[in-house]
């Protein structure tokens, strides 16, 4: 049996058991974005921004935020910090202090959860650009 463009069936099948399966990853990762969403109330963005935790009144601590959304962010930070109940996450490239706390924490990572309002959108664009 042959196709309309004259190729032999036998092709055809080759051709899509060799084919990415473009459609179930693409809704799948739509879906997981969606269910995501609902779950944290905003999207999250994958990122490697340098940033600064300040901890105690004078004790701060270098960072990388490896996700981030208006209401929260993933961080990576050194091992021996001890994070409070409320700290600042700051970001002086773009002139961000944000008071946040801790949601968890699992060796050298640690999720936060903005207290007082969101990251405006504006700005999670410019800290993206970094």
């Amino acid at each position: 049996m042959q196709r309309e463009d004259g190729a032999p069936r036998d092709e055809q099948i080759r051709a899509a058991e060799t084919r990415a399966p473009e459609t179930p990853n693409a809704v799948g990762g739509k879906v997981a974005d969606l269910l995501d969403f609902r779950r944290r109330g905003a999207v999250r963005l994958q990122t490697a921004i340098d940033a600064h935790l300040v901890v105690a009144e004078n004790s701060s601590s270098r960072c990388i935020i490896r996700d981030l959304s208006t209401a929260g962010a993933q961080l990576e930070v050194e091992e021996g910090i001890t994070p409070e109940r409320e700290m600042i996450l700051a970001v002086p490239q773009v002139n961000i202090a944000i008071v946040c706390e801790l949601a968890w924490r699992r060796g050298k990572r640690m999720g936060v959860q903005f207290c007082r309002g969101r990251i405006p959108a504006d700005k999670i664009t410019e800290m993206m650009k970094l």
